[in-house]
């Protein structure tokens, strides 16, 4: 069997039981989505940017989690990560996921808005550093067509 470097998003969704494919010696390409990310709930929403901007850091640094890069993409997030240790990825994609939504929903224990994130998060095992900044900044490029 050959092994996967991908793990997550729709291809994986009824396979879920199996484990993320991770080597602590290679950066991984990390993408979390929300259909539900529109309007006043939008990533890019004044009132949302700033909060997921320190979300991220605050969790990253929480975990141990080195972020090379990272694109806030209206309704979905890409990352650029090196991580030591298993446990501490799996931290970091359970617990940054549920502060986002807690923040831009506004839910709370007892008011619950729904489900916000589309999927599990996505991750792929890149070859290199360079080739996941090639990625990223690709993706910065077609972000500020989008912007404008």
């Amino acid at each position: 069997m050959p092994l996967r470097c991908d793990y997550g998003g729709a291809v994986y969704r009824k396979r879920r039981k199996t484990k993320r494919p991770f080597d602590a010696d290679q950066a991984l390409h990390v993408t979390m989505r929300s259909s539900r990310a529109t309007g006043d709930w939008s990533f890019q929403h004044r009132r949302n940017k700033g909060t997921i901007h320190l979300l991220v850091l605050d969790t990253a640094e929480r975990y141990g989690i080195k972020i090379h890069r990272w694109e806030n993409v209206f309704n979905h997030l890409h990352f650029l990560i090196e991580v030591a240790d298993r446990e501490d990825l799996k931290a970091f994609l359970r617990v940054l996921p549920q502060r986002i939504m807690f923040a831009v929903t506004g839910a709370r224990k007892g008011s619950p808005k729904g489900r916000f994130f589309d999927q599990v998060a996505w991750s792929r095992i890149t070859c290199s550093i360079t080739s996941g900044r090639t990625l990223l900044s690709r993706l910065d490029s077609a972000a500020q067509r989008s912007r404008s």
